[in-house]
């Protein structure tokens, strides 16, 4: 019905067309396709139409690491809330490179991470994911991915996930009296410098989960009962030691999600050809009279042009307005439909 979307720009090349945005649609059935419509070619828009609220709430921060590492702090934007990130180490523009989507940022492992100030209360549900690309770290030591170790000993840490022995994950989080762990007893991810591995930890109050490309692959009842610790989520590629290998498409919830949801975006994410598919192009006029409904509006518009005067005619509708370069219309449920426009640039009209 023409309905605006929530929408969020990551990446548009004008040479060749290359679009890369975050949509966030009302409902996406488990049964029959979800048709989403996408307008474009209007030469009035030209500011970008990106907002935060693609992101429901309960996304506490999400990141794209697509932003130049060596650029002005804080060079991570937080896409959903204001949680930025500070680079450290000495990170050069090098190191932002391609990624699953769009950019990446790649981590030497040995002083790279990024800060994230005063960072994220954990709440008592969360999620905490990304997509990881790596060899091998330094060494069998537990390198942190995400998540935060202040002072104070382990009882304090914030919700945390690892990489040890190469290729197994660890998580766990401390309640200031306890420290609650748990550590995937093989291989769980592919570190061979080339694959991508799409990771999701979430609790629920009891079940403390581990996602691997779409598939849950742990689930532990060590923290069962318990709640973090008020220890803020702050650094993204060090925790304890720090993470060699690239990250993309970091995000911290404050609630469990559900392994259906999971598992979407993975294929989403994945492999976007075999999820969806893109139909024929067709022409948009904006007097078209298609997809009409009761007392749903629709905005028909021109380019402006200074010192030019728009005058509207209306049939069958309730116009927003009978003058300006762009008005909205509520159609009648029913009847004969007409729009007429008039342009005067003072001299003659069209």
């Amino acid at each position: 019905n023409y309905n605006k979307l929530d929408h969020q720009v990551e990446s548009y090349t004008a040479a060749n067309g290359d679009l890369i945005v975050w949509v966030r649609i009302p409902i996406l059935s488990a049964s029959v396709n979800t048709t989403i419509l996408m307008l474009y070619g209007n030469p009035q828009i030209t500011l970008d139409p990106s907002v935060k609220t693609v992101w429901n709430p309960s996304y506490q921060g999400v990141w794209h690491m697509d932003e130049n590492p060596a650029g002005i702090a804080p060079q991570l934007k937080d896409a959903a809330q204001t949680n930025d990130g500070t680079s450290n180490g000495g990170m050069l523009n090098g190191d932002l490179v391609a990624g699953n989507i769009g950019n990446a940022i790649h981590l030497d492992g040995n002083n790279d991470f990024f800060d994230l100030g005063t960072g994220i209360l954990p709440a008592s549900n969360f999620t905490e994911e990304c997509w990881i690309k790596t060899g091998n770290q330094s060494d069998a030591a537990y390198h942190g991915i995400m998540g935060f170790q202040p002072g104070g000993g382990a009882q304090k840490r914030a919700p945390s996930i690892w990489i040890f022995g190469q290729n197994r994950i660890s998580g766990g989080f401390g309640d200031n009296i306890g420290w609650y762990s748990w550590d995937t007893p093989s291989s769980v991810v592919t570190n061979n410098n080339n694959a991508w591995n799409h990771l999701v930890v979430t609790f629920n109050g009891t079940d403390y989960k581990l996602y691997v490309n779409g598939i849950e692959v742990n689930n532990n009842l060590v923290a069962a009962g318990k709640i973090p610790y008020s220890t803020p989520f702050r650094n993204i590629g060090k925790v304890d030691f720090n993470f060699t290998g690239t990250i993309d498409e970091v995000r911290v919830l404050s609630t469990a999600l559900t392994s259906g949801w999971i598992s979407t975006e993975y294929s989403n994410q994945s492999s976007t050809d075999a999820f969806y598919s893109v139909g024929g192009e067709t022409s948009c006029s904006i007097y078209s009279f298609s997809n009409l409904c009761s007392a749903s509006p629709i905005t028909y518009s021109v380019p402006f042009t200074a010192g030019h005067i728009y005058s509207w005619a209306v049939t069958g509708g309730t116009p927003s307005s009978s003058s300006g370069n762009s008005i909205t219309v509520t159609w009648n449920a029913a009847g004969s439909y007409s729009i007429q426009l008039t342009e005067t640039d003072g001299s003659c009209n069209g």
